[in-house]
């Protein structure tokens, strides 16, 4: 089940849309883009702003690939993608 994240004001459509995604995907990792374009159809600058409030929410994480931000459901775990081997 996708965590409480009531409160959130703006982007708070685009985040639900995301979210929802997550719920049936929990396993999911994409980029900004992706997301906006293959996840849930919608402008990839509301997209960006729905992201950041998620993660300052801890809702999402982000791991750093190769230099691209990856946003993934927040597990609890802590990222270890930018500490290295």
């Amino acid at each position: 089940m996708a965590p409480n994240y009531r409160g959130m004001n703006e982007g708070r459509g685009i985040a639900d849309k995301i979210l929802k995604y997550l719920d049936r995907n929990p396993g999911a990792m994409d980029t900004e883009k992706g997301i906006a374009e293959w996840w849930i159809g919608e402008d990839e600058e509301q997209v960006r702003s729905a992201l950041d409030l998620l993660a300052a929410r801890k809702i999402v994480q982000v791991r750093v690939l190769n230099g691209d931000a990856y946003y993934l459901l927040n597990d609890g775990r802590p990222d270890r993608s930018s500490t290295g081997p």
